[in-house]
């Protein structure tokens, strides 16, 4: 029985494009979805290469926690993410700071960590924290 066009999208979550450049500059540009189960392949990918290669993350759709965690880490050992949707970005950026120590909850005040903190609601906890700080 042939597969349908939606097999075929769910069959391909994450799409890793391995792109050298006249630089001699790897570049692993990502499609798709990062899930926990790609962490070890690009694990893989990443140990093959002499030295850190620049993640391209333009057309990432989807991530999950686990995903996230493992990009902060890298990204920590010097491996660049390039064009890292700002979602991504906010997240691994927290991921991060983290794994630094710091009490995001303190920090933001009050916020839960394990949800993704929105635009809006950083923007009111800094307004809000600013314009506390003026009043007695």
């Amino acid at each position: 029985m042939p597969s349908t066009d939606r097999e075929n999208v769910t069959a391909m979550c994450c799409r890793i494009d391995r792109i050298s450049t006249q630089e001699n500059v790897v570049v692993l540009a990502i499609t798709g979805r990062i899930r926990e189960e790609h962490v070890e392949t690009l694990r893989g990918l990443l140990e093959q290469e002499a030295v850190p290669p620049v993640l391209d993350l333009q057309n990432v759709m989807l991530i999950d926690r686990e995903a996230v965690k493992f990009l902060a880490l890298i990204e920590a050992r010097g491996c660049a993410l390039r064009n890292c949707p700002p979602y991504v970005r906010e997240w691994v950026t927290r991921e991060r700071t983290e794994s630094a120590g710091v009490d995001h909850r303190k920090s933001l005040g009050g916020y839960r960590t394990s949800k993704m903190l929105t635009r809006t609601a950083l923007h009111q906890v800094l307004k809000d924290k600013v314009g506390s700080k003026g009043n007695p």
